[in-house]
């Protein structure tokens, strides 16, 4: 995700696993977009938001693949 951001590239329903405060894990999809002023970096803006649904291992892997090369 950093690296997509670096490029100035913004990121869209990227699944990613976050621990909770209380131990337990919880899936939730990231949209993040960098925000720049005659091109510098400002700071990135990222929204999260819970998923029920979580994607096996493979799925997993060509999602954060697809988000590497977008």
């Amino acid at each position: 995700m950093l690296a997509c951001l670096r490029r100035g590239a913004p990121v869209h329903g990227l699944e990613v696993r976050l621990r909770h405060k209380d131990g337990s894990q919880r899936c939730v999809l990231v949209d993040a977009s960098v925000v720049s002023h005659e091109g510098t970096f400002l700071h990135a803006r990222c929204f999260s938001r819970e998923t029920h649904e979580e994607l096996d291992g493979e799925q997993f892997r060509l999602a954060v693949e697809a988000a590497r090369t977008a």
